[in-house]
Protein backbone atom coordinates (compact mmCIF):
# COMPACT_ATOMS: atom_id res chain seq x y z
CA UNK A 1 0.00 0.00 0.00
CA UNK A 2 1.15 3.21 -1.06
CA UNK A 3 1.99 6.10 1.86
CA UNK A 4 0.47 9.64 1.62
CA UNK A 5 3.74 10.28 0.47
CA UNK A 6 3.96 8.68 -2.40
CA UNK A 7 0.51 9.17 -3.19
CA UNK A 8 1.03 12.95 -3.25
CA UNK A 9 3.78 12.71 -5.28
CA UNK A 10 2.65 10.53 -8.17
CA UNK A 11 -0.82 12.96 -8.17
CA UNK A 12 1.95 15.79 -9.19
CA UNK A 13 3.52 13.95 -11.41
CA UNK A 14 0.11 13.05 -12.97
CA UNK A 15 -1.06 16.55 -12.80
CA UNK A 16 2.38 18.04 -14.17
CA UNK A 17 2.27 15.98 -17.17
CA UNK A 18 -1.29 16.71 -18.32
CA UNK A 19 -0.52 20.42 -17.99
CA UNK A 20 2.46 19.70 -20.00
CA UNK A 21 0.25 18.43 -22.64
CA UNK A 22 -2.51 20.85 -22.24
CA UNK A 23 0.13 23.24 -23.14
CA UNK A 24 1.13 21.72 -26.45
CA UNK A 25 -3.18 21.86 -27.03
CA UNK A 26 -2.97 25.61 -26.58
CA UNK A 27 -0.02 26.60 -28.27
CA UNK A 28 -1.22 24.75 -31.33
CA UNK A 29 -4.68 26.46 -31.44
CA UNK A 30 -3.95 30.35 -29.90
CA UNK A 31 -2.46 31.55 -33.06
CA UNK A 32 -5.62 30.30 -34.66
CA UNK A 33 -8.75 33.64 -34.70
CA UNK A 34 -11.38 32.03 -32.35
CA UNK A 35 -14.45 31.17 -33.71
CA UNK A 36 -13.80 31.01 -37.28
CA UNK A 37 -16.14 28.63 -38.19
CA UNK A 38 -19.71 28.39 -37.05
CA UNK A 39 -21.14 25.36 -35.54
CA UNK A 40 -22.79 23.45 -38.11
CA UNK A 41 -26.84 22.73 -37.03
CA UNK A 42 -27.21 18.94 -37.43
CA UNK A 43 -29.40 17.39 -39.49
CA UNK A 44 -32.60 15.97 -38.09
CA UNK A 45 -33.39 12.28 -37.65
CA UNK A 46 -35.87 10.70 -39.13
CA UNK A 47 -38.02 7.97 -37.37
CA UNK A 48 -37.32 4.69 -38.59
CA UNK A 49 -40.96 3.23 -37.21
CA UNK A 50 -44.05 5.04 -35.82
CA UNK A 51 -46.07 2.29 -34.27
CA UNK A 52 -47.60 4.16 -31.32
CA UNK A 53 -43.76 5.36 -30.37
CA UNK A 54 -41.33 6.95 -32.64
CA UNK A 55 -38.03 4.53 -33.44
CA UNK A 56 -35.07 5.79 -33.89
CA UNK A 57 -31.27 4.26 -34.61
CA UNK A 58 -28.01 5.72 -34.49
CA UNK A 59 -24.75 3.61 -35.42
CA UNK A 60 -21.51 5.14 -32.72
CA UNK A 61 -18.69 5.08 -34.86
CA UNK A 62 -15.29 7.08 -34.86
CA UNK A 63 -14.77 9.81 -37.23
CA UNK A 64 -11.90 12.74 -38.26
CA UNK A 65 -13.94 15.78 -38.29
CA UNK A 66 -12.35 18.86 -38.75
CA UNK A 67 -13.75 21.28 -35.62
CA UNK A 68 -10.74 23.84 -35.97
CA UNK A 69 -10.10 25.15 -39.55
CA UNK A 70 -6.68 22.96 -40.60
CA UNK A 71 -7.10 20.20 -37.96
CA UNK A 72 -8.37 16.89 -38.31
CA UNK A 73 -9.28 16.30 -34.80
CA UNK A 74 -10.31 12.33 -34.27
CA UNK A 75 -13.82 11.71 -32.17
CA UNK A 76 -16.66 9.12 -31.53
CA UNK A 77 -19.98 10.65 -33.49
CA UNK A 78 -23.52 8.99 -34.09
CA UNK A 79 -23.88 8.45 -38.00
CA UNK A 80 -20.80 10.03 -38.64
CA UNK A 81 -22.10 13.33 -37.79
CA UNK A 82 -21.16 16.55 -35.29
CA UNK A 83 -22.96 17.19 -33.54
CA UNK A 84 -25.18 14.63 -33.57
CA UNK A 85 -28.41 14.29 -35.33
CA UNK A 86 -31.10 15.71 -33.80
CA UNK A 87 -34.45 13.89 -32.22
CA UNK A 88 -37.41 16.21 -32.61
CA UNK A 89 -39.63 14.57 -29.90
CA UNK A 90 -43.40 15.66 -29.68
CA UNK A 91 -44.39 16.15 -25.57
CA UNK A 92 -46.60 13.18 -24.57
CA UNK A 93 -45.63 11.19 -27.71
CA UNK A 94 -43.47 7.87 -26.54
CA UNK A 95 -39.97 7.63 -28.99
CA UNK A 96 -37.27 4.70 -28.48
CA UNK A 97 -34.24 5.44 -29.40
CA UNK A 98 -31.32 2.75 -29.96
CA UNK A 99 -27.82 3.43 -30.72
CA UNK A 100 -25.40 0.47 -32.18
CA UNK A 101 -21.66 0.57 -31.92
CA UNK A 102 -19.44 -0.45 -35.13
CA UNK A 103 -16.52 -2.74 -34.47
CA UNK A 104 -14.22 -0.01 -34.38
CA UNK A 105 -16.27 2.01 -31.23
CA UNK A 106 -16.70 -1.48 -28.98
CA UNK A 107 -14.91 -0.82 -25.82
CA UNK A 108 -12.65 -3.94 -24.68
Amino acid sequence: MASRREFLKMAGVVTASGLLRADRVFAAVENREAFQVALRVPPVLTPLRRDGQDRYEMVMRRALRQIIPGTRTPIWSFDGAFPGPTIKATRGRAYQQRCRATGAARQP
